[in-house]
């Protein structure tokens, strides 16, 4: 991904000509959003949204995350 910023749109389209190998080109009109969505956990024994920190766990070479210790006794 390239982002180029340019006071005009002339100045943008020469910019943008001189881009190689592009594919396709987004022109944004206004300044994108700088809040970032966070990622949700999820329990891998029911599904639920975790809260707070996870109990981890590893099994085999896999890392399970879950959000009650009485669900480690389910495995």
């Amino acid at each position: 991904m390239v982002i180029v910023k340019a006071p005009d749109f002339n100045n943008l389209i020469k910019l943008i000509n001189d881009v190689k190998d592009k594919e396709s080109v987004y022109v944004a009109l206004e300044p994108a959003s700088t809040v970032a969505a966070l990622p949700r956990l999820v329990c891998d024994y029911c599904g639920g949204p975790i809260n707070g920190s996870p109990i981890t766990y590893k099994r085999g070479r896999r890392v399970l995350l879950r959000m009650l210790q009485n669900m480690l006794k389910g495995t």
